[in-house]
């Protein structure tokens, strides 16, 4: 980001002295995904939605408003910072504005309308983040899936323990393939 001294300038004053202190900032613009897993509470109904939303954040380019919010609010004095440093600055906030748009929207229909929620969150997030962090955002939800398993039975005979070769009728225990 080009900012009022040029990256030249602000070098010589950094090897000169003229410079108190000079701060080099490698920032990548690229979208940053950042999965949350929301548990919801069960609604009225008993039924409890268990969602991943993925999170894109970025930082707007050219938008030095937004760069200085980022670096003041977020970078502050760290040498580093990550994906995983993000992850856990912006969770709260995530979780808490996620759960209670799913919970509500949980308790008002039977079905969950995923395209409104994922609008919805997008919305409340864009409306927290994006002034207190300068990031901009994108948001999409899928539903985890669960395991469930089932126990049939196909029949209550006892399974056989031999049964009889295709070629010469000889009786074989069923764990062999094959006759010799």
């Amino acid at each position: 980001e080009r900012t009022t001294l040029n990256l030249f300038e602000r070098i010589g004053d950094f090897f000169l002295g003229r410079a108190g202190r000079s701060a080099f900032y490698l920032i990548d613009q690229r979208p940053i995904p950042i999965p949350f897993v929301i548990q919801a509470r069960p609604a009225a109904s008993g039924r409890s939605v268990r969602t991943q939303v993925l999170v894109s954040f970025t930082l707007p380019r050219g938008d030095k408003a937004a760069l200085g919010t980022f670096l003041g609010n977020v970078l502050g004095d760290r040498p580093a910072f990550g994906a995983n440093d993000l992850h856990a600055l912006l969770r709260p906030e995530v979780v808490r504005v996620a759960q209670e748009t799913l919970e509500r929207m949980a308790s008002e229909r039977a079905e969950m309308p995923y395209g409104e929620a994922e609008a919805q969150i997008r919305q409340n997030l864009v409306a927290i983040i994006g002034p207190r962090f300068g990031l901009t955002l994108d948001v999409s939800l899928a539903p985890l899936t669960t395991l469930a398993s089932l126990d049939f039975h196909l029949g209550r005979a006892p399974a056989p323990r031999v049964r009889k070769c295709q070629g010469c009728q000889h009786e074989l225990p069923v764990s062999l393939t094959f006759c010799d």
